[in-house]
């Protein structure tokens, strides 16, 4: 009974035979070894929710469908490795994007997942679901880049 007293939650325990000052101490297991609970830490709950959400999300957006010969796009910020670090207000936006999905009637080169480049200045912003993309007509894409 003794052994399984600390594993009960006591401050304590009585060991049956008296121990020299400096002898180690061998555990051959515990009650709580055999019926120990899941415990759900604090920081899994968020990240489940946060999965919930990104598939939610991913859901959402494949279910958008352009009209009209239109291609949607989520732009890829490049982060460039230099020592002159820039500011953000001067900052060149990337004009490279992966495609998300393009319009049914759109007979065109692409598919969803293409990594493509394209014109500057043609390029509508859309927020959907608190994420940024952007809207264009497939002839504004200059450039499909290999995988």
């Amino acid at each position: 009974m003794a052994k399984d007293s600390l594993a009960r939650g006591a401050q304590s325990a009585v060991f049956p035979q008296p121990m020299e000052k400096d002898a180690p101490i061998v555990f051959r297991g515990t009650v709580a070894d055999e019926e120990a609970p899941q415990v759900i830490s604090a920081a899994q709950p968020d990240e489940l929710e946060e999965s919930l959400k990104r598939a939610a999300h991913a859901q959402y957006i494949a279910q958008c469908e352009p009209q009209n010969g239109r291609v949607l796009l989520k732009r890829i910020d490049l982060k460039l490795s230099g020592l002159v670090v820039q500011p953000e207000q001067f900052a060149q936006r990337s004009n490279m994007g992966e495609v998300i999905s393009i319009a049914s009637e759109c007979a065109c080169f692409l598919k969803a997942g293409d990594k493509v480049l394209f014109g500057e200045y043609n390029a509508e912003p859309l927020v959907l679901d608190g994420q940024d993309y952007l809207l264009l007509d497939h002839h504004d894409i200059r450039l499909k880049l290999p995988r």
